[in-house]
């Protein structure tokens, strides 16, 4: 996520989770000062995670026993198809190109969240608080 409204929001939904940590790349929305300003909120009470290779840390967690959810617009399953294991990981692309063709091979299962036509897809922060919420229903 590049934009601080965005990072905020998304910040906000893992809060509000309590048993969740983000994990970023290092070059894409790693919040800086300006970021965490413009965001003031959930961000400065967020722990975060920064990783410069997110395909081989997303091959470590499913070393270790998680499940790697993508969320993907063009994805054939319905978040509503899929049963949550405890381990999971959630993995979002960004909001103007989606997720990275490397980082979507990586991912145990691919979803997408129903919608109705026109709108094709939701905003990034929105599809992720829809998803957390969805998923821990699940």
């Amino acid at each position: 996520m590049f934009d601080s409204i965005n990072i905020n929001t998304f910040g906000e939904a893992v809060i509000s989770r309590g048993d969740m940590m983000p994990i970023t790349i290092v070059y894409s929305s790693n919040p800086d000062k300006p970021v965490c300003k413009t965001a003031s909120g959930a961000v400065e009470h967020l722990p975060v995670a920064y990783e410069t290779n997110l395909s081989r840390s997303l091959e470590e967690l499913a070393e270790a026993g998680y499940t790697i959810i993508g969320l993907d617009e063009h994805a054939d399953k319905s978040i509503t198809e899929i049963s949550v294991p405890d381990k999971a990981v959630l993995v979002l692309g960004n909001e103007g190109d989606g997720m990275r063709r490397l980082i979507r091979e990586h991912c145990t299962v691919l979803i997408t969240l129903p919608t109705q036509a026109p709108i094709n897809s939701l905003n990034v922060s929105n599809a992720a608080a829809v998803a957390l919420y969805a998923l821990v229903r699940n």
